[in-house]
């Protein structure tokens, strides 16, 4: 009776629309099914039902596949699994190995290891694993990956399949940088977050001559001490000319890279930019405003970049960014005539938050 009950349930479980929470409720009626063999069969059914659900929602933490790690086996409905959640488990590198080495791992696309203290050695077992040729995004923020980490995953053929990267606060130098620039491995890749790396102007001007990162099309450079000659030479870049979102936030760029960037023909695909604790300055919010290369920008932020009132009156009146509606200015010291500029604007009736 009880079989006939959990079989009844898993039925309804899977004619749900898709979701997060659905797709627990899943694992959670099999983490609580008795009977082995009539689980087996419930997790083949559900296979072949849960095809069409975005991997995405297929989402579960590693207590949930693995509940003894890294003693024992994964659970047997691992299998359903197409994104693991490691993140903050602080597993560090002997963890991720046993991770790496498991074949349940086959079926992934998306890995979060975010904090996981794997260091160089983790990732060098995350590359080398013939177990992750799915995976299609992966997150290694905060793990101390120096160079040769970032040369192991430059350089892996199981993992040419990324399409995103976030390697977020970690100890990237320039040799790092230059094992990702030379990689032929990573033709695929559309999302690259390095924030908080420091790879300043000369690291930035090594991606933007890249010919391997051609299909980026968002990029993460927040914290990175990068300059008014590093935002150049990504203005210039051919390679990365098909950038839709360009995060520089916490950097020391002025005016002159603000212009740079108002002034490409590269950057004319770009919906979000975020300048953000900049020195932008009037001129270069001046410059923004009149770049009509900025015509499809939806979201811009400049939040602490003293740009004051009449560099707020420029963005406030200009005929180049009626596409924004979003906008940060905090910290401008736009004064009352800045936010009745915006108030007033005609150009920027499209915005929903400020």
């Amino acid at each position: 009776m009880k079989q006939k009950s959990d079989f009844t349930r898993l039925r309804t479980l899977l004619g749900e629309e898709p979701s997060r929470k659905a797709f627990k409720d899943i694992l959670g009626l099999f983490r609580c099914w008795e009977d082995e063999e009539s689980k087996s069969v419930g997790v083949e059914y559900s296979l072949g039902h849960l095809a069409s659900w975005p991997d995405m929602y297929r989402e579960a933490t590693l207590k949930e596949c693995w509940p003894h790690f890294p003693e024992g086996v994964p659970v047997n409905y691992f299998m359903l699994v197409r994104s693991l959640n490691v993140g903050a488990c602080e597993i560090g590198a002997g963890g991720v190995k046993v991770l790496a080495n498991t074949p349940a791992l086959d079926n992934l696309t998306m890995l979060n290891c975010y904090r996981s203290m794997m260091g160089n050695e983790g990732l060098k077992a995350l590359a080398s694993s013939s177990h992750l040729i799915n995976l299609i995004k992966i997150e290694l923020g905060l793990n101390e990956i120096g160079d040769e980490g970032m040369k192991a995953l430059a350089e892996s053929k199981n993992l040419q399949s990324l399409t995103a990267i976030d390697l977020g606060w970690n100890r990237m130098g320039i040799e790092g940088v230059r094992a990702f620039v030379d990689s032929s491995n990573l033709k695929k890749l559309e999302i690259l977050n390095l924030t908080g790396n420091k790879i300043r102007d000369e690291g930035v001007g090594m991606l933007a001559e890249s010919v391997n990162l051609n299909s980026l099309l968002e990029l993460g450079l927040n914290m990175n001490e990068v300059g008014d000659e590093g935002v150049t030479a990504l203005a210039n870049s051919l390679g990365l000319k098909h950038l839709t979102k360009i995060y520089l936030a916490d950097n020391d760029i002025g005016s002159d890279g603000v212009k740079a960037l108002a002034d490409s023909a590269n950057l004319h695909s770009l919906i979000e930019l975020d300048l953000g604790g900049n020195r932008c300055g009037v001129e270069g919010a001046i410059a923004l405003a009149n770049s009509p290369s900025l015509k499809k920008l939806k979201e811009l932020k400049l939040n602490g970049n003293h740009i004051g009132k009449d560099g707020v009156r420029a963005i406030a009146g200009s005929v180049n960014l009626n596409s924004l509606t979003g906008i940060e200015l905090d910290l401008n010291e736009v004064g009352d005539e800045g936010v009745t500029a915006l108030a007033n604007s005609l150009g920027l009736k499209h915005l929903t938050k400020i």
